[in-house]
């Protein structure tokens, strides 16, 4: 692995680890203060809802300016703000909801800023053939941080307190700071290609003067009008726009498990403790990282043109767990929950099947120039997807069950895929 990547994904784990953790923790600390899971749950909303809006911006902003500088002014800023909530904590617990809500709100925004500058610095350091590669090892460590984090963090925020918790976050972002200082941005053949053809990914016709001269015409456009141009590869390329409904089709439909349906099956309906959850994330996540590290030592793997065959059996294996729980009902609850922490394991592995195609073909297929802005507006689009998603599985598993909620989503999905992919495999687009 080159060092670059090696200082670029030790950054991004001792950034990811903090990053995770504090939205798991703050919920819990604003339960500590007001008693109340409703007014928890209403503030940790509204803390999100300043990113959220912003998100489509922050692509236009990133897009103008060196990613590796906004990631250390960043992560020197998450830095600074953790080290000042927990000063502030020391100095005037109880603080405020609306002060703690504004720090929330700040840390939230830095992260997106991060995450998205990430994703485009990714992509001028790999070349285009090793991108499945390298987001299979991304996605392994990626998900070894988040897996981590929330574990660590409730057992440091129970013994140690919530400052506690912000003072090791500070530390982390120090390190991952550090770590991005010592990579060093020089020509790569992946950029180089892209400024041998700037003046024909728009137009195969248009000259390098023009090229340059949409370069300044872009400088004095709006943000509006900037950020409509992230929408231009999805006119030029069709097949980005199925992959954009296939996305938003898994946060609706699938991003709900974690939140609503594995509680509902596991802790409502079969009644096994809360202390057992946390294995169902562990099989998860074991399926996750082995998935990574097989697709990152298997060579020429074409993991894009077998990504509907990937979608069916993650959606056949959601539905199998779903038909499971019916029929299981009413027998030994801890047979149950040894089959489906290996349904778990097999969904975990079967989803970055689906994930890292779908990613790398963004990276290789949308021009540099406009990927975080085309990152931010994908961004955008999943949050609403998910946060609509949670809602309407929290409503039909009321009314009908988790699982026969699992059963319907992921029935749904079966139909969106045969319809995305009814004309054949998305293939990737000659420049």
């Amino acid at each position: 692995m080159p060092k670059r990547l090696k200082f670029l994904f030790s950054s991004r784990m001792f950034s990811e680890f903090p990053a995770t953790m504090f939205p798991i923790v703050l919920p819990l600390y604003i339960l500590h203060l007001r008693g109340s899971l409703a007014i928890s749950g209403v503030f940790f909303t509204l803390t999100m809802l300043p990113t959220l809006c912003l998100t489509p911006l922050i692509g236009v902003w990133v897009e103008q300016r060196s990613k590796r500088k906004v990631i250390l002014a960043v992560l020197l800023s998450l830095a600074v703000i953790d080290l000042l909530l927990s000063g502030f904590i020391l100095s005037f617990d109880p603080l405020s909801l609306l002060t703690i809500g504004i720090f929330a709100a700040l840390i939230s925004i830095a992260i997106k800023i991060s995450e998205i500058s990430s994703k485009v610095l990714f992509t001028e350091l790999v070349n285009k053939i090793e991108l499945q590669k390298y987001n299979g090892i991304q996605s392994v460590l990626d998900n070894v941080a988040t897996f981590s984090a929330p574990i660590i963090g409730t057992v440091i925020y129970g013994f140690f307190g919530f400052q506690t918790v912000l003072i090791i976050g500070a530390c982390c972002y120090l390190v991952a700071f550090f770590l991005m200082r010592q990579l060093k941005m020089s020509a790569t053949p992946r950029l180089e290609a892209e400024v041998i053809s700037v003046s024909t990914d728009r137009n195969n016709l248009s000259s390098d003067k023009d090229a340059v001269s949409s370069d300044k015409v872009r400088g004095s456009t709006t943000f509006i009008q900037q950020m409509k141009e992230g929408l231009i590869p999805i006119r030029e390329n069709p097949q980005l726009l199925k992959l954009i409904i296939m996305s938003a089709s898994l946060n609706f439909f699938v991003a709900n498990c974690g939140e609503i349906i594995n509680p509902g099956i596991l802790i409502q309906k079969y009644h096994l403790s809360s202390s057992l959850f946390g294995f169902v994330e562990v099989a998860f996540m074991l399926g996750v990282i082995f998935s990574g590290l097989w697709i990152s030592r298997k060579k020429g793997l074409d993991l894009m043109r077998h990504l509907a065959r990937s979608l069916q059996m993650t959606t056949f294996l959601s539905i199998f767990i779903g038909i499971f729980s019916l029929v299981f009902e009413g027998k030994n609850q801890f047979i149950f929950l040894g089959i489906f922490l290996i349904l778990q394991l097999l969904l975990g592995f079967s989803m970055i099947l689906v994930n890292v195609p779908i990613m790398s073909y963004y990276q290789s297929q949308v021009p540099h120039d406009v990927q975080s802005r085309f990152f931010s507006l994908s961004s955008f689009l999943g949050s609403i997807a998910i946060s609509l998603g949670v809602t309407v599985a929290g409503i039909l598993a009321e009314h009908f069950g988790a699982d026969v909620t699992l059963i319907f989503n992921n029935l749904c999905v079966l139909i969106i895929v045969i319809f995305v992919f009814r004309k054949g495999p998305i293939v990737e687009v000659k420049k």
